[in-house]
């Protein structure tokens, strides 16, 4: 893992402790993978043993959205182009930027396109009970 995806995964991370984020570490000492649920209460605790190469936040695709998280979601949008690669350009209301990163993060969505990079695994439907 480079540099900049560490950087990026870690700063996802801690963007996500106020809402109890589910991740997947790999334990090199018992050589198996542990689930647990990270915190503002247990972060001391759990990251200081493990390189951020082993952890694996799991986030919601965007395309999980509900039709009632989507309507919330549109509010924040001043304008979206489809390019030509097939992504998606957003352009988010900058006076409403705290609001939707706060929407974005405490509905574990993957807005940064993680999952896709390998960064992150994708929630199991039921996992964030949202």
């Amino acid at each position: 893992m480079i540099q900049k995806d560490k950087e990026m995964v870690l700063q996802d991370i801690c963007a996500r402790l106020p809402y109890s984020l589910r991740v997947r570490i790999y334990n090199h000492w018992t050589d198996s993978f542990e689930y647990i649920i990270l915190s503002i209460d247990n972060i001391n605790n759990t990251l200081i043993y493990f390189p951020i190469e082993d952890i694996k936040p799991y986030l919601r695709p965007m395309s999980s959205m509900t039709n009632e998280e989507r309507g919330r979601y549109m509010e924040f949008i001043e304008w979206s182009h489809n390019d030509y690669d097939g992504t998606t350009t957003t352009c988010i209301n900058k006076e409403q930027l705290h609001e939707y990163l706060d929407f974005i993060y405490s509905h574990h969505l993957d807005s940064l396109g993680l999952i896709r990079m390998g960064l992150a695994l994708e929630a199991p439907k039921d996992m964030y009970n949202i």
